[in-house]
């Protein structure tokens, strides 16, 4: 028998993006925070916060739909990558744990209904014995 597949919309992945927009900020501000401590000069640190903010906001507004969510969360895994080569570890398993998070929400949900099993897209996906 063919397995037939049923595609369920995904209709929170807005909320998960606007998340992914607040952890990206979250970021920054850190960002901002240790070039401020490390400089000595505040005002360096706020004219770079307005540069990254503006790349990061041009960057989302030229992009596709589709593509600004792979750059949310591009951007949250490169934010932890800053982090750990500065020797943040925490911060770095915390942007990890939370891109980890962002990547299994907006994946695509599809039902796949076979004889033998059905499978649910939860996470970890579930099993159901078919009707065989």
């Amino acid at each position: 028998m063919k397995p037939y597949i049923f595609i369920i919309p995904n209709k929170k992945i807005k909320i998960y993006f606007l998340f992914a927009i607040g952890i990206i900020l979250l970021n920054v501000l850190g960002f901002t925070a240790y070039a401020a401590t490390n400089t000595n000069r505040v005002s360096n640190s706020w004219i770079m916060l307005m540069i990254i903010l503006g790349a990061i906001a041009g960057a989302f507004y030229l992009l596709s739909p589709k593509k600004r969510l792979e750059f949310a969360g591009t951007m949250i895994l490169l934010s932890g990558i800053f982090w750990i080569s500065r020797g943040f570890n925490e911060l770095f398993f915390a942007n990890l744990i939370l891109w980890l998070l962002y990547s299994i929400s907006r994946r695509r949900l599809l039902v796949l209904v076979d004889a033998e099993q059905i499978i649910y897209p939860s996470f970890p996906k579930k099993e159901f014995p078919g009707m065989t």
